[in-house]
């Protein structure tokens, strides 16, 4: 299905590379997510995130900061401490 997916987004890939992309119905695996998502929006857009959410307990798939975290969505990358002990306190 992937390969199928791909192939259609293929045309309007090449006549508009830098479209973007509606996140909700996005392409699982799009490449660059980042930009085709967010665009030039991305690092103001991440920067606010690790401010109000610097667990980075908050997080979707290809979402604000989502690269944070492993592909499958359990594991938080090294630079987060767990448990989340004393973070409901800060709220």
């Amino acid at each position: 299905m992937r390969g199928s997916r791909s192939k259609g987004h293929g045309g309007v890939a090449q006549d508009r590379p830098r479209a973007g992309a509606y996140v909700s119905e996005s392409d699982y695996f799009q490449v660059n997510w980042q930009s085709a998502f967010w665009g030039t929006n991305y690092p103001k857009l991440l920067e606010i995130k690790r401010k109000y959410d610097p667990q980075g307990l908050f997080f979707v798939h290809h979402g604000v900061g989502s690269e944070d975290w492993s592909e499958d969505g359990f594991t938080p990358s090294a630079k987060y401490v767990f448990p989340l002990s004393g973070y409901a306190a800060e709220l």
